[in-house]
């Protein structure tokens, strides 16, 4: 059981490692290519979002990757809006 234990926290490290390492760069350059609002963010914006950066990190790179905007948000305030 405490093989599996240090196994798993290792597999964690790893993984925020890697997400660190993704997130640092993407909040500087990536964010603005998914998101247009983004362009402006201050650089406290850009440190605001390193940490979810880091754990959600390869949907984060995928987005990137494909430059894919954000999808369109679908409530019933646009849909009034809209008409």
């Amino acid at each position: 059981m405490e093989m599996m234990a240090s196994w798993l926290l290792a597999a964690l490290g790893i993984y925020l490692l890697a997400g660190l390492v993704i997130a640092v760069p993407f909040a500087w350059l990536g964010a603005k290519r998914i998101d247009p609002s983004a362009a402006d963010g201050t650089w406290g914006f850009k440190l605001l979002i390193i940490p979810g950066g880091a754990i959600f990190w390869p949907y984060l790179l995928m987005r990137w990757m494909k430059g894919s905007p954000p999808p369109e948000e679908c409530s019933a305030h646009r849909k009034a809006a809209k008409g």
